[in-house]
């Protein structure tokens, strides 16, 4: 078919007394309407009130065909519950954990809602309406919103859609939580209530600031104790309903790490009988740590144990004993560790390394706070080279 606008009220053929002859739609619907041919050569037309309007989108789809933007009608007819397979069959740059998120979030939550649907149905109002209607935490209902954004990202890149629906939707506001810092009282006083085996691993995470996932995966050939090195090259995920997933730490990248000359002697005294493949830290059956299971069976049992120890030496008459905010998660001991890394006088670089941040602008964006001395201390070297004459603190 050759490209064309077409009158569908009127015909070229005209009747006795010249007039152009009306044709059985005259009337009806909008008078004029653009024709062409898909890519794969099926016909395809669109209605427009006005001959300038139908030209203008024939002018436009002509365009896009030339420059490769065409989208094929008749692949956004395709349902997503198919087109999400061929998704998911891409993604096979991604880590083996976020892999599984994704396969659990469409079996759980894309493919029951969107499955049924054609791709090019899906209207940016249809998605508000499903991100409004979550009954889940602000966090998981931006994770599953960022999945689906994903997949129609996809969808626009392989011609199926000609933009994405799930761009610029309202997603619900949550309070950001704030970071927990313990003392070193408050992590000696945290570890006196652990369970003996994960002492050690409680001391490591508030001072090197390991990832629960790779203390978990850390095995005795990662440990170079004779250096006061850590090599930490793996991280296991658990997911629901699925067995352990091991793959790289967080930002892909192998990163080594300094440990305390107290730490090497705890750490080799716990290696002393194990094998270079041995996990360093394991259940008291001498199985692989699971982070929700440690947290659930141990680490809240230890903090509360420290408040209600602080509780009775509050009845004796004993001032400001050592407590444990009840909020607090394992993860916070990562952030204990960043604090107490600024407190001995580390660079931003130097935390950045330690922690396995990408860059040095994730770890001044996560714990800025933290370095407010050093713009205490940048004040009070400005002082001393503009003024050299005044009090350092005026």
């Amino acid at each position: 078919m050759v490209a064309r606008v077409e009158d569908r009220w009127l015909s070229k053929k005209k009747d006795a007394n010249g007039k152009r002859i009306r044709k059985s739609t005259y009337g009806v619907g909008a008078r004029w309407m653009a024709l062409w041919d898909d890519t794969d050569g099926v016909a395809r037309s669109k209605k427009f009130a006005t001959q300038e309007q139908a030209q203008a989108h024939l002018d436009h789809v002509t365009a896009d065909k030339m420059t490769g933007n065409y989208v094929n009608g008749r692949a956004a007819d395709r349902f997503i519950t198919d087109l999400l397979d061929e998704w998911l069959a891409t993604t096979v740059h991604w880590k083996a954990s976020t892999r599984n998120a994704a396969e659990s979030d469409v079996r759980a939550h894309l493919r029951p809602y969107w499955g049924d649907c054609t791709a090019g149905a899906v209207r940016k109002r249809d998605v508000q309406a499903w991100v409004s209607g979550m009954k889940l935490a602000p966090r998981t209902v931006a994770s599953i919103h960022g999945r689906f954004l994903s997949f129609l990202t996809w969808c626009v890149d392989e011609k199926i859609l000609a933009q994405n629906p799930a761009s610029k939707v309202n997603l619900p506001q949550g309070l950001s939580r704030e970071h927990v810092f313990l003392s070193v009282k408050q992590v000696t006083a945290l570890v006196k209530e652990m369970d003996e085996l994960y002492r050690v691993l409680v001391w490591l995470l508030a001072t090197c600031g390991l990832r629960i996932g790779e203390a978990a995966e850390l095995r005795v050939k990662d440990l170079q104790l004779d250096r006061g090195r850590i090599r930490i090259e793996r991280a296991v995920v658990f997911v629901k309903g699925g067995p352990p997933v091991v793959g790289p730490p967080k930002n892909g990248k192998a990163r080594t790490v300094s440990i305390a000359p107290f730490m090497v002697g705890m750490l080799g005294d716990l290696i002393e009988h194990k094998r270079p493949n041995d996990l360093v830290f394991t259940t008291v059956r001498g199985c692989q740590i699971r982070p929700n299971n440690f947290k659930r069976r141990q680490f809240d049992d230890a903090v509360a144990a420290v408040n209600k120890a602080a509780k009775a030496a509050r009845a004796r008459g004993t001032k400001n004993p050592v407590t444990i905010p009840t909020s607090m998660w394992v993860h916070d001991l990562r952030h204990t560790a960043a604090s107490l890394l600024v407190q001995s006088g580390a660079s931003v670089k130097a935390v950045q390394r330690q922690l396995g941040h990408a860059t040095a602008s994730i770890t001044l964006d996560t714990y800025a706070g933290l370095f407010d001395q050093d713009l205490d201390d940048l004040a009070v070297r400005l002082q001393r080279i503009v003024h050299p004459q005044l009090p350092a603190a005026a």
